[in-house]
């Protein structure tokens, strides 16, 4: 995001905010262990502020108080740590499957920052068998099988993040709870805990799975979820989500295509910036495409201030004779 601020700057032609937007992004660039490059974004930002004599002495003070933000050294004698690069999302989640149908979940594991990581992915206290798509950034996990546990030097390339989707037979998985876990060298690990639930019978459609998540300072968190329904004749159904506190909200379908943009995240769709983007029946409420009766959708959320003490509850819905109905609650925590 910092660097796209500093693009439209330079687009724009914003000279004098320029100097300021480079120092918050070398910043950014060293909380996330790219060395070389905050400096170099320093160093320009500093020569811009020295070289037009028509920039007010405060832009250079704003430029070098940013710059003062930067972590201090360690201490002496102390080798100092890298940072927490990686982020896997979510901390917690539940998935309920349909009665009949097959049981799905994901996560993501990101990598925000300007270099690679590679580290050890571990499935715990579920039987497991994973297998790896590097070149496209995808870990399968089929459960309730017994089969490869661990995968190791697992390489997640800067900027991107890999999905690692959780799969299961109609039948073939039981109650139970599955913890993923991430190490990468000399870094704090991180671990997913999923509980897996009673198989639900007696409805018609659900969302099937809800998580717990953490707000990430350096992007947006995806969050997945997979909406199902046991007549696999419907070709849409209409989603939305409602915020507990004004947010920004973006839905995607499977396949990265936009469905919706709601400004304030309220759900109406009738404000300034809001957008349907897919609205198969016309009815003015986005819809999502349906396949043998399934639908995997993304959500980016982005609050409009800081998140309050008992974070940002973010309710799915899905639209049913004319009337929406919550069908899955998340959490977004500071």
């Amino acid at each position: 995001m910092r660097r796209e601020a500093v693009s439209l700057t330079r687009s724009f032609n914003l000279f004098p905010k320029l100097p300021a937007e480079l120092a918050r992004l070398s910043c950014l660039l060293g909380k996330c262990g790219d060395a070389s490059g905050a400096r170099a974004i320093a160093d320009e930002a500093v020569v811009l502020t020295r070289r037009d004599e028509r920039l007010p002495a405060r832009i250079a003070d704003s430029v070098a108080a940013i710059l003062k933000q930067d972590e201090p050294p360690a201490k002496p004698g102390v080798p100092e740590s890298p940072a927490i690069a990686s982020d896997l999302q979510p901390i917690k989640a539940i998935i309920v499957p349909l009665e009949g149908k097959p049981l799905r979940g994901r996560l993501t594991l990101s990598n925000p920052s300007a270099r690679a990581i590679e580290g050890t992915l571990k499935f715990v206290g579920y039987p497991s068998d994973a297998t790896a798509d590097a070149a496209h950034g995808e870990v399968s996990v089929t459960l309730g099988t017994s089969g490869v546990d661990r995968l190791e030097k697992l390489r997640i390339e800067p900027g991107t993040y890999t999905v690692i989707d959780l799969v299961a037979e109609a039948g073939k998985f039981v109650p139970g709870e599955l913890s993923v876990a991430w190490h990468v060298p000399m870094q704090e690990g991180q671990t997913s805990v999923w509980i897996i639930d009673e198989a639900e019978g007696g409805v018609a459609s659900a969302v099937l799975d809800a998580g717990i998540f953490k707000r990430n300072a350096f992007y947006g968190v995806p969050i997945h979820h997979h909406y199902q329904q046991v007549d696999p004749a419907g070709s849409i159904a209409a989603l939305r989500a409602v915020c507990s506190i004004p947010a920004r909200v973006e839905l995607y379908d499977g396949s990265g295509r936009p469905i919706y943009i709601d400004a304030t995240g309220n759900g109406r769709f009738d404000g300034p910036g809001d957008v349907v983007f897919q609205d198969a029946d016309s009815d003015a409420f986005p819809d999502v495409a349906l396949e043998d009766g399934e639908a995997l959708v993304r959500l980016q959320v982005f609050p409009s201030s800081e998140l309050p003490e008992e974070g940002l509850k973010i309710t799915l819905e899905s639209r049913f004779e004319g009337q929406w109905l919550p069908f899955a609650e998340d959490a977004l925590q500071r």
